[in-house]
């Protein structure tokens, strides 16, 4: 984040304008742009590094000297105003003092110090100059009835008590705004002219507003023509000192003079300023207004607070601060909108970011350790390569859109902490354990697939984290399924007390796994955590007989564990994500199951059960789907996995013979046929669980006829000798739309159509397409 200081030679501009014009990746760095107009100019990814924005010397001198005219006139008006207050609130009525307009003096003097006083303690607005109109109404409704002359008395005090405070405020705008231009004679000399200016009116006309005072007033009638005049002046110089502190009880003032140094300033207004880099760059008196300021780099930007900036974002002292440093350790952004930020590299640690929305921001590299991201929407954010070791994440909002490549993350938090709990759900859930490289990707990608599928049900997910409480199990250097189904039921036995339920795999080829468990509030995750991975050594470490031999006592009282042996397989031999979301709803099965005998093409079986498995995981009832993949399938793994599974629907892939039917393997990998009768047989004894047999294999249409006659649905495929490739194709394509159309809540026969449809909008051959067979009982 540090830049170089090296001064470098200021270039001159010729044009001076650039008005509506585009002028993308343009380079003005080092350049003197004081003066130039860009307003509705398209400079995206411009390049203003080092340059000089503002007035140009003749606009800063034009307008210095009239500054110096115009405190002349202040003080003059000032001067004038405090000899026509004195006169009026003291003046006799024929030589004597009436007592009505001796009221409606000394009211007006009391209204005065009330506005004085409540300009220092509330501030300066509109509604302070309007409350001369308030003496004007009780003087007319009140006092008028008393005579003419008492109510013209009264309306010229409201007047001069208005023209007093417009006074002072033009003179603290006048002040202010020169304050550090030139020397430092520039302050002195302006005061000195407005003093001059009130000397010199009250010298000329004093004796004659107050030749017609009585003498035993005449004392008082000065000291109110001193104390208003040396009023009027010290306002006049609070005001303008107070504005230039930036103190937002004098934003008006401040306003104004930010439009007044402007003039013939450097004008951005309307232009499109998307990614430009005005890094170092000396801002003073340019002009921002409506300019579209999305990405903009302003890191060591130079009296950004001295320029136009209104209807930006730039308003905010605190976001101004935060860009022109990149340094907001330890600030509250809660609740802000910070969306198309640059901070990229941003040192961000231990801020608060509750309810803050930071979508599309750049947070590339950005330091979010510790940070609060509790409800912070980061949809569409660039996260990438940034730091999140102990941040907190609690209802973040995340999206497939949100970048989160090489994040560097030790550990999470998925709640806030509390005094109880000072680590609350914690990731990984073992205090002793880190995130290694990789793992945070793995761990959050689910995630996010998980929050767009709620989000695309329109589900608050938060509904779930309210009672969702996981244990993340991450094995990094390989899987044994067996053992690992082994652990987990002895860690369920062992502790009732957590509710231990498996909701959750990921599986990233044989060497990253995460299995996760929902799991009651109340445990200790650390010790859950080893006590699984010291089960899951002792098991990986038994010689393969006995692994079996437990296995087989396991199944026979809880069969789900042999499914999560079956699921684990599934998961490191697709290489996919497996997301199983428990909605309380009945999930259908689909099991799958692939021969490849020795001579068969392995890459086409292995192509089409991804493509069923990344179309059902971004289905939009993909959570009622539970699709069990088992390989290399011989004729007695066909009848086990029926009973083991009882799925739903039977999906064959591979190949099969028009008289000997479908090929299976045997115990040395060489084809093995099973004939039409037989599978007819088999499959009657699961007339009341199969629903659908879906037969993806090339001569498959005689065992669909046969298999009708026990299940309903039956898919098969027409012969194609010649034409093996295409036929291939054709029946990838075919899947890939049947289990979309499955996916989305179509019935079996809608998404045998939707298959068709899917091989004729890829042009293939129509000769290939599948059959669908019903059943009449």
């Amino acid at each position: 984040m540090n830049i170089s200081k090296t001064p470098q030679r200021t270039r001159k501009l010729k044009a001076r304008s650039y008005k509506n014009q585009v002028i993308e990746n343009a380079d003005f760095s080092n350049a003197d742009i004081r003066g130039i107009n860009f307003s509705h100019a398209t400079l995206r990814s411009a390049n203003f590094n080092r340059a000089r924005a503002g007035q140009p010397t003749i606009w800063v001198v034009g307008l210095g000297i009239v500054a110096l005219l115009l405190m002349v006139l202040v003080g003059a008006i000032a001067g004038f105003v405090s000899l026509f207050v004195s006169a009026l609130s003291l003046s006799p009525n024929q030589g004597e003092i009436s007592g009505a307009h001796l009221t409606i003096g000394l009211l007006s003097l009391l209204i005065l110090s009330g506005m004085t006083g409540l300009t220092f303690w509330r501030g300066l607005s509109l509604a302070l100059v309007g409350w001369g109109g308030l003496f004007l109404l009780l003087a007319t409704v009140l006092i008028i009835p008393t005579g003419v002359e008492v109510g013209v008395q009264a309306f010229l005090l409201s007047f001069a008590i208005e023209v007093f405070f417009l006074n002072t405020i033009a003179g603290a705008i006048i002040v202010a705004s020169r304050w550090q231009v030139g020397t430092r004679l520039a302050l002195p000399a302006l005061c000195l002219l407005m003093s001059t200016g009130t000397v010199a009116v009250i010298s000329q006309f004093h004796t004659t507003f107050l030749d017609k005072t009585p003498e035993s007033l005449r004392t008082v009638s000065y000291l109110v023509l001193v104390c208003t005049a040396l009023l009027s002046n010290f306002l006049c110089v609070y005001l303008a000192w107070s504005a230039r502190r930036g103190s937002l009880k004098y934003s008006l003032i401040q306003d104004a003079v930010v439009a007044v140094n402007s003039w013939g300033g450097t004008r951005f207004t309307g232009a499109d300023l998307t990614g430009a880099d005005f890094s170092q760059t000396v801002l003073e008196r340019t002009d921002f207004r409506r300019a579209t300021l999305s990405y903009v780099r302003w890191l060591g930007a130079q009296r950004l607070g001295e320029a136009r900036i209104s209807q930006t974002y730039l308003v905010n002292p605190q976001l101004r601060q935060l860009l022109t440093t990149l340094n907001a350790q330890g600030q509250v952004f809660d609740g802000l909108s910070l969306r198309y930020l640059d901070l990229h590299q941003a040192n961000l640690q231990d801020a608060s970011f509750i309810g803050s929305d930071l979508g599309d921001a750049d947070l590339r590299e950005a330091n979010l350790c510790r940070a609060k991201l509790v409800r912070t929407q980061l949809y569409q954010a660039d996260v990438r390569g940034a730091h999140l070791s102990g941040s907190y994440i609690q209802d973040w909002g995340i999206s497939v859109k949100t970048q989160l490549e090489d994040v560097h993350c030790d550990y999470i938090y998925m709640r806030l902490p509390t005094q109880v709990n000072p680590d609350p759900l914690r990731k990984p859930d073992n205090l002793k354990e880190n995130f290694q490289p990789g793992d945070f990707a793995n761990f959050i990608t689910p995630i996010i697939k998980t929050l767009d599928l709620y989000q695309r049900q329109n589900f608050d997910p938060r509904q779930v984290a309210e009672t969702f409480n996981s244990l993340d199990l991450f094995h990094r250097d390989g899987l044994d399924p067996t053992a690992a189904a082994i652990a987990f039921n002895q860690l369920t036995e062992e502790n009732p007390q957590a509710g231990l339920k498996l909701v959750a795999l990921d599986g990233r080829g044989h060497e990253k796994v995460r299995l996760q468990a929902q799991v009651a509030n109340s445990v200790d995750k650390t010790a859950l955590s080893t006590q699984y991975f010291e089960k899951y050594q002792q098991a990986q470490a038994l010689p393969y007989l006995e692994q079996q031999s437990l296995m087989a006592t396991i199944t026979e009282k809880d069969k789900h564990i042999q499914s999560l042996e079956g699921l684990l397989k599934s998961a490191i031999t697709s290489g996919e994500s497996y997301i199983k979301v428990d909605g309380g709803q009945a999930t259908t099965k689909i099991l799958i199951l692939s021969a490849n005998p020795q001579g068969t093409n392995a890459h086409q079986l292995a192509l089409e059960v991804r493509e069923i498995s990344n179309g059902l995981q971004r289905a939009k009832q993909r959570d009622q789907f539970e699709i069990i993949s088992k390989w290399a399938v011989r004729s007695r793994d066909l009848q086990r996995a029926l009973l083991d599974y009882e799925p739903q629907i039977v999906h064959f892939s591979g190949c099969g013979s028009l008289q000997e039917g479908l090929a299976l393997e045997d115990e040395l990998g060489q084809v093995h046929c099973v004939s039409s009768a037989s599978l007819a047989g088999l499959f009657s004894l699961f007339r009341n669980k199969v629903e659908c047999v879906f037969l993806n294999a090339c001569y498959s249409e005689v065992q669909a006829q046969e298999i009708c006659k026990h299940i309903r649905y039956v898919v098969g495929t027409h012969p194609v000798p010649d034409e093996q490739a295409i036929a291939q194709a054709s029946a990838v394509q075919f899947a890939v739309g049947f289990y979309d159309a499955l996916g989305a809540g179509r019935s079996i026969e809608e998404a045998f159509e939707f298959g068709r449809v899917a091989i004729e909008i890829e042009g293939l051959s129509m000769a290939a397409v599948p059959s669908i067979t019903k059943s009449s009982t």
